[in-house]
């Protein structure tokens, strides 16, 4: 086993997660140098020398580790790679693990496997031996639990679709067919509670059904030019009313010459929707929503502020989880089931882009979500 100790390229966007990996592999004897980013990580690699890299797939798009590793394997053959995955990402993993990678570890790994994995990559001596057995049967393994998954989620979203969206329609018909009904004042704000209630459930069912789709790993439909200040101007005056129903204001600005995104407009435009409402939602009462679009030579970024309490640093990492909630307190005030920041993550992901937050308490949040131009 090669005990020498060497530089070790860590590559993360989760700082909890580089500090993890630094502590266990310096406590090796080894040497390791972080990136947060593929574009950071790549520059290195191109200028530096390191004796492995660790990096994790999903970083600023779903594939950025990957696509590193493919990168790094092309600079240096003899490079041992190892990816950090989660077990959801298996099937985008499994190209790089036949093309360059030896070894993968799955998160939340344990600290002994991290240990484990650096040994040996180490132990080949700079060569990429073919997985082994054990390694062929855990992926193996893993690619059949991932199928499982994908069979259960296809069958959830069959369930969702008839069993809730059957039962809700034929309430919306009852609804309908009562509103040409002379009522009292109380018939009056039960039908509107009723209206209100459909609306929320059927917002919920939608949301689901859409991040199913979306987490699937499909390619989306075929794309083509999208004007998105149009699409984020429709969005701002679509929450016209709701901005006007809290007292709130919402200020839009765009800077550089307009340039359409290559995407699909409907996801788009649902992304930036989720967006704006989350800004109104969680906003503070009287409060000012800003919304700046901003068009650079390679991508359009989309910024969207509040004034609102803001989101705590421990929860800023998870914010873009599904069914994520930051603030239990806020959420019950608002509702909500915690997947319109997932859905907006998937479909900017989805477009080779991304998205990130940036949040004080006390202070509002800064949402930027970026897509490339056409």
């Amino acid at each position: 086993m090669n005990t020498a100790s060497c530089r070790i390229l860590a590559v993360d966007d989760d700082p909890g997660a580089l500090k993890l990996v630094r502590r266990v592999v310096e406590g090796m004897g080894h040497r390791v140098e972080a990136a947060a980013s593929r574009a950071e990580a790549s520059a290195r690699i191109h200028g530096e020398s390191f004796g492995a890299l660790l990096t994790d797939v999903r970083m600023e798009s779903s594939d950025a580790g990957v696509r590193l590793a493919a990168e790094a394997h092309v600079l240096r053959p003899d490079l041992p790679i190892i990816l950090m995955t989660g077990r959801l990402d298996m099937e985008t993993a499994l190209p790089a693990l036949r093309n360059g990678a030896c070894d993968y570890l799955p998160k939340p790994f344990r600290l002994d496997d991290l240990r484990a994995a650096v040994e040996r990559a180490l132990s080949s001596h700079g060569g990429l031996p073919a997985p082994g057995d054990d390694l062929r049967s855990e992926l193996s393994a893993a690619y059949g639990e991932l199928q499982k998954v994908e069979r259960t989620r296809e069958g959830m979203l069959a369930i969702i679709s008839h069993e809730l969206r059957t039962p809700m329609c034929t309430a919306e018909l009852a609804a309908r067919q009562l509103e040409s009904e002379p009522c009292s004042v109380e018939g009056e704000t039960a039908r509107r509670i009723l209206r209100g209630s459909l609306a929320r459930l059927d917002e919920a069912i939608q949301a689901i059904i859409l991040h199913a789709r979306l987490s699937g790993g499909k390619p989306l439909s075929p794309l083509a030019d999208v004007d998105f200040e149009e699409v984020v101007r429709e969005q701002v005056r679509a929450q016209g009313a709701a901005a006007a129903a809290l007292e709130q204001e919402i200020k839009v600005s765009v800077t550089g010459p307009a340039r359409p995104v290559r995407g699909d407009r409907p996801l788009l435009a649902t992304a930036v929707r989720h967006l704006l409402s989350n800004a109104l939602r969680f906003n503070r009462p009287g409060g000012r929503a800003r919304i700046g679009l901003e068009f650079r030579p390679q991508e359009a970024t989309l910024t969207v502020a509040d004034d609102g309490e803001g989101i705590p640093v421990c929860a800023q990492s998870r914010i873009f989880d599904p069914y994520y909630q930051a603030a239990d307190y806020l959420t019950r005030r608002v509702g909500g089931l915690g997947l319109g920041l997932a859905i907006v993550r998937r479909v900017f992901e989805g477009h080779g882009g991304g998205v990130a937050v940036e949040s004080k308490p006390g202070e509002g949040s800064v949402f930027r979500a970026w897509a490339p131009l056409s």
